[in-house]
């Protein structure tokens, strides 16, 4: 299984830091916002009916986004088990 996933997530103020990039913290939130729709759009699983447990989670940072950008997230599905996804 290999399905590919994107979506437009939206640069909120409170989102940056005081040299106005978002904080690397924040990305994380933006993968959670993908992941979210994700199951919502493509699989049909309300958010309120999965609970996840992130076992791994790796970022490169190639560049600040700021509040002009408009970044988009995409993930990619390889394995979509019963009780697990990777």
């Amino acid at each position: 299984m290999s399905e590919k996933f994107t979506t437009e997530v939206p640069v909120r103020f409170r989102d940056l830091d005081p040299l106005d990039h978002v904080n690397n913290a924040v990305h994380a939130t933006y993968i959670e916002t993908a992941r979210t729709e994700y199951l919502e759009t493509v699989l049909d699983i309300p958010q309120d009916e999965v609970s996840f447990v992130i076992a791994n989670l790796e970022l490169t940072y190639e560049r600040p986004i700021t509040i002009d950008d408009e970044p988009v997230v995409a993930l990619e599905v390889t394995d979509l088990g019963e009780t697990s996804c990777t």
